[in-house]
């Protein structure tokens, strides 16, 4: 599948679902296994008002983002999302899983500076 990361979403199993979003806005899932294989699950062509990624999770994106999410909770990421909000604000959510097993959503800017933090209910 063609595109950039703008989504990565832990699974119990130890895989992970990653979704790429193309220049002409068309998104495809994509299952990444604990072992690394990775399978196309589903493809959505693009739309009229669809448009490019603004942002995506290259690997320093990734990790400025989850290193400022745990400096912020300490936990299990277990979701990352780009492009959270339409102003590019505030353009990351990272959702942090707890060792009381609540889930922390923390909303990031470009820089990876915290946002906001809230409790997910």
């Amino acid at each position: 599948a063609d595109g950039e990361p703008t989504a990565i979403d832990a699974n119990r199993d130890g895989s992970w679902d990653v979704t790429l979003r193309g220049a002409d806005g068309a998104e495809a899932e994509v299952l990444v296994g604990a072992d690394g294989q990775a399978v196309v699950r589903e493809t959505e062509a693009a739309e009229s008002d669809d448009r490019a990624p603004q942002n995506v999770l290259d690997a320093q994106t990734l990790a400025r983002m989850v290193d400022a999410a745990l400096a912020e909770q300490p936990g299990r990421v277990i979701d990352i999302d780009a492009d959270a909000d339409d102003d590019n604000r505030s353009p990351f959510d990272v959702s942090i899983l707890t060792r009381d097993r609540q889930i922390v959503e923390i909303t990031l800017d470009a820089s990876g500076a915290v946002m906001k933090t809230e409790l997910d209910d």
